[in-house]
C-alpha cells in the first residue's frame, strides 16, 4: 500500500514542473526599441520566448531605427526544474534546460548631441582647422 506521500509527490513535482515552463520576458529599457532573437524580430520593447528546451545560445538584440543599440547572449541552463525532469523522466532531461524568467537587456540610445556633425553645415571659419 503506498503513503500519501508516495502519491502526491509526483503530482506535486509535476504541477511544479508545469508551471515553470513558461516564457522568458525580454524588456528593453526603451520602449520603441525593436527585439531581435537570433535575427529575428521578436516584439517592440517586451517580447516573449520559449522558456523551456535543448541547451542553446540565444543572441538578443535591440535596435532603434535600424541601428543596434544593444545586445547580450542568454543559454538555456541546468537548474532543479531539469534534475527533477532528469529524477522522474531520464533521458528526456535534455529537453527541460531553462533560460532565466526575465532578461533585460541594456542600450544606449543616441542623443541628439552624439551625431556626427558635418563641417558643411558649419559657418565657414568655425572648424578646427
Amino acid at each position: 500500500m503506498k503513503t500519501r506521500l508516495q502519491i502526491f509527490l509526483p503530482i506535486i513535482l509535476l504541477a511544479i514542473l508545469v508551471s515553470s515552463c513558461g516564457t522568458t520576458q525580454l524588456m528593453v529599457d526603451n520602449k520603441n526599441a525593436d527585439i531581435y532573437v537570433d535575427g529575428q524580430k521578436v516584439g517592440k520593447g517586451i517580447a516573449e520566448i520559449q522558456r523551456m528546451g535543448l541547451p542553446q545560445k540565444a543572441n538578443i538584440s535591440a535596435k532603434y531605427h535600424g541601428q543596434e543599440v544593444g545586445s547580450m547572449v542568454i543559454k538555456r541552463k541546468f537548474d532543479g526544474v531539469t534534475c527533477m525532469v532528469a529524477y522522474f523522466a531520464g533521458v528526456a532531461a535534455i529537453f527541460a534546460f531553462r533560460y532565466p524568467a526575465l532578461v533585460m537587456i541594456p542600450t544606449t540610445i543616441p542623443s541628439e548631441g552624439d551625431r556626427v556633425r558635418s563641417i558643411w553645415l558649419e559657418p565657414p571659419g568655425s572648424g578646427d582647422w
